[in-house]
């Protein structure tokens, strides 16, 4: 409710109740908490505002941390990018006794190559099996990634070496923890299927949103201590498997070529234990 008051040049202005009476006993409503709030420098219209610009900021902190939120990008990788599947070792005796154990690298062309994330959606769907329909996962690394893995535990158990994980780059925990991999998902989460102690399972993400996991790129200047750059041997970590069965999958890579986000290729490549060292066409 507001009343007319006289201004000094005869008009009326409107005043509210709460305004009319804090003027006539100022005192018990200086500390007085609604007053206060009513008689803020910030209007209703100020306050929405500030909530417009804070969730637009977080639109943006949410696309640079997205892997996928870039534009104008090349779907054909270039001549010389792709996934080739290596044998660490076949297992003997012991809880492994007869499984192997692979690593899955992006094999690429320059030493600034950046990998910069894995993923998969319903254009290009990102596909984990193993014939026997499962793989190996230590129950010591309680993490999906390479940042479970501890040289000092593992010294104490051998077996979480061959623990399997989703990497880029990353080996262990010995790798800095701004280095080590992030994920995000849609619908399925596939690095679930990479945490112990229950084996993983075969899985497919291909969802309409999807999932990856990534690392940010941290800018050229760190090409030489970076471990998602491909680096002298020209090719980036990005999974390890154990498993009794053949090894077979597919996913898409995202790739900066000599570290220019510029030359930003994607291209769903595959995999296979059987038809080593992996390249496909």
């Amino acid at each position: 409710m507001t009343y007319p008051k006289a201004s000094p040049n005869g008009r009326f202005n409107r005043i509210s109740t709460v305004q009319r009476i804090a003027a006539r006993n100022r005192s018990a409503f200086e500390y007085n908490s609604i007053y206060i709030l009513f008689n803020s420098t910030f209007t209703m219209k100020n306050i929405v505002s500030l909530m417009m610009a804070l969730c637009c900021s977080f639109g943006l902190g949410w696309a640079q941390l997205n892997p996928l939120s870039s534009t104008g990008y090349s779907t054909e990788a270039p001549v010389g990018y792709w996934l080739g599947l290596e044998t660490v070792t076949t297992h003997t005796g012991g809880d492994l006794d007869g499984m192997t154990t692979y690593r899955i690298y992006m094999n690429m062309q320059n030493e600034n190559d950046y990998m910069s994330s894995c993923s998969g959606d319903s254009e290009n769907p990102l596909i984990f099996t193993s014939s026997t329909g499962s793989w190996y996962n230590n129950a010591f690394n309680t993490s999906w990634s390479a940042a479970g893995l501890n040289p000092a535990f593992v010294a104490v158990f051998p077996d979480m070496a061959y623990d399997s994980f989703l990497t880029i780059g990353a080996e262990d925990a010995l790798t800095p923890a701004a280095q080590q991999p992030s994920t995000i998902w849609g619908d399925v989460d596939a690095s679930a299927q990479f945490t112990g102690p229950l084996p993983g399972m075969n899985i497919v993400v291909d969802d309409a949103t999807g999932g990856a996991w990534y690392t940010p790129f941290p800018g050229i200047d760190q090409a030489g201590s970076h471990v998602a750059f491909a680096g002298s041997d020209l090719k980036v970590l990005v999974a390890q498997f154990t498993s009794a069965g053949t090894i077979s999958g597919q996913f898409q890579t995202q790739v900066f070529v000599n570290g220019d986000m510029g030359q930003e290729y994607r291209r769903l490549h595959a995999y296979s234990s059987e038809n080593q060292p992996g390249q496909d066409e």
